[in-house]
């Protein structure tokens, strides 16, 4: 096998830089993407808005997606879905993308508990744990074949941070009494990514994540500790 058949059909590498580190990356929105794990570069359907918004240019008309998992939770149901889809190629050159991802949800628990005797010396434990969910709501893509061998694409992610603080206080009457304080932050994250076709054999592809951000609402005082910070992020790939 030639040098150039062995890099075309075999030879896949994927670079992350993220704070001067080298990891490779996973997505949970992209079965294929997951198995393949050079979608940097070989993004062909509408979840290139999350791995490199230029491979929309790659649709050939309308293109629907859907993905699931499912959770051995104990719920009402343990069928979840994760995102839904579409998008479409336009006049050959323009191409977009929309996506609703119920299922791209964070969430976790900060424990915290006091304890009380009362006038028995009976033990009362009270608890007031802190819930934290972070989401990834919807993204929107677009991309534009500049050339036979050049396509630009620019994609828009909007995030949402929701936290619940349980809080117990003594009132005049000293009497224990608990409030819960509700907090939320919302954000768009911007990604703009290339992908250059050198030949037959050899094709480039590059990503820049979160590269900006722009912050509807900002977490109250009391939860700014929990604030969502994304890492800008330089993806390159070749294939």
């Amino acid at each position: 096998m030639s040098l150039s058949n062995y890099l075309k059909n075999i030879f896949l590498i994927i670079y992350m830089f993220n704070s001067g580190n080298i990891s490779f990356s996973q997505h949970l929105g992209s079965a294929r993407g997951v198995g393949v794990a050079a979608l940097t570069v070989l993004p062909n359907d509408i979840y290139a808005v999350d791995w490199n918004p230029a491979g929309l240019t790659s649709l050939r008309d309308w293109n629907v997606g859907i993905s699931n998992f499912i959770t051995s939770a104990k719920s009402q149901s343990n069928f979840i879905l994760h995102s839904l889809g579409v998008g479409k190629n336009i006049f050959d050159n323009h191409a977009f993308a929309i996506i609703y991802s119920p299922g791209k949800i964070l969430d976790f628990v900060v424990p915290s508990s006091f304890r009380i005797f009362d006038s028995l010396g009976n033990e009362i434990t009270a608890k007031f744990d802190k819930n934290i969910s972070y989401h990834q709501n919807y993204s929107f893509g677009y991309a534009y074949r500049a050339s036979d061998n050049i396509s630009l694409g620019i994609s828009l992610r909007y995030f949402e941070s929701k936290i619940s603080d349980s809080k117990y206080f003594f009132d005049k009457s000293n009497t224990i009494r608990s409030d819960i304080y509700d907090h939320s932050a919302q954000l768009w994250s911007l990604d703009i990514g290339g992908i250059y076709t050198m030949s037959q054999q050899l094709i480039i592809g590059i990503v820049f994540k979160n590269l900006f951000e722009i912050r509807e609402k900002e977490l109250d005082e009391d939860a700014k500790d929990y604030r969502l910070n994304l890492s800008k992020q330089a993806r390159f790939g070749a294939a």
